[in-house]
């Protein structure tokens, strides 16, 4: 049984044995094995700061905006299953923004990233970044964005698109579709911020289901033409609408104003034969769970509360 075979079936439910997989790594705690006698084989590139990511076999974006290096040493020396990859097609801002540093100081950066984000960073890179702004602060701001939000858009899927659908076709490890940041709530919180996000529902609703029904008409368009020449065996919506006291906003939110996206991105995915759809949001999301069952959800992950 190779990996997507195992994968699928985990996902059904049947009595078969877990896939040997890892999520990520710190580079300072692969380097600290490394002195400790894992063969260093491939390493890792020594410009990486101690607060980058190594990537697992659960946890690999092949993509320009979050590739990082993989665990190839722990891989071989554990054994660990083939990992699973994400097919490369443009489902969020497109062009991206180009990155502009807006003030330098001894320790951090101010800088404007590929969302349009403005957002501080450490330059060690030991902590979080801390959001300044978002790029959608009213109505005109989201007219401006939609150009970048287009399906249409030339670039959404690699030159090579039809080569690579016929490889992930035959693939035997896991094949999946979507992930950070495309949700009706996480993709929210960068184009809005997540504190204007939530006064917005109460201030301004009718922004809040514009915004929603366009990102919804650009993953219907652009993932219903995917997913129809790819075979995925999961698509992975990304919220982060929780935290450890429970959900960031009231099941009645939900409701309102994800649950009818929800619905058509979810036909659209099940419609080209897609068994598993699942939802990362950190935290506590107990009470938000029947209403992704609701709408098609098949995964919830992590729990972390």
């Amino acid at each position: 049984m190779n990996s997507r075979e195992r994968f699928k079936a985990v996902m059904r439910g049947e009595r078969v044995a877990l896939p040997l997989w890892e999520y990520a790594y710190w580079v300072d705690t692969i380097r600290n094995w490394y002195q400790c006698g894992l063969p260093n084989v491939y390493g890792l590139p020594e410009t990486l700061s101690g607060g980058s990511m190594v990537y697992g076999e659960s946890l690999y974006w092949p993509d320009e905006a979050s590739a990082g290096p993989r665990d190839r040493d722990v891989h071989a020396y554990f054994g660990l299953d083939e990992g699973y990859i994400r097919v490369p097609v443009k489902s969020w801002i497109w062009p991206p923004f180009e990155i502009q540093t807006i003030s330098d100081e001894s320790d951090r950066l101010i800088l404007r990233d590929q969302m349009g984000v403005v957002r501080e960073v450490m330059k060690d890179g030991k902590s979080v970044p801390r959001f300044l702004q978002s790029p959608v602060r009213n109505r005109e701001d989201f007219d401006i964005m939609k150009s970048r939000l287009d399906p249409s858009t030339e670039g959404r899927f690699p030159e090579n698109w039809d080569t690579m659908a016929q490889g992930f076709n035959e693939a035997q490890f896991p094949v999946v579709f979507g992930g950070h940041p495309c949700g009706f709530f996480g993709s929210l919180r960068y184009l809005i911020g997540l504190e204007n996000l939530c006064y917005t529902y109460y201030d301004n609703p009718s922004l809040i289901h514009e915004v929603n029904n366009h990102l919804c008409n650009l993953w219907v368009n652009v993932w219903g033409k995917a997913l129809s020449e790819v075979k995925v065996d999961c698509v992975h919506m990304w919220e982060d609408m929780s935290y450890v006291g429970g959900s960031l906003i009231s099941p009645a939110a939900f409701r309102e104003f994800m649950m009818p996206y929800y619905k058509r991105v979810v036909n659209t995915i099940k419609d080209c034969g897609v068994e598993f759809i699942w939802v990362d949001t950190d935290g506590d999301c107990r009470e938000l769970i029947p209403l992704f069952v609701e709408c098609g959800i098949t995964g919830m992950y992590p729990f972390e509360a």
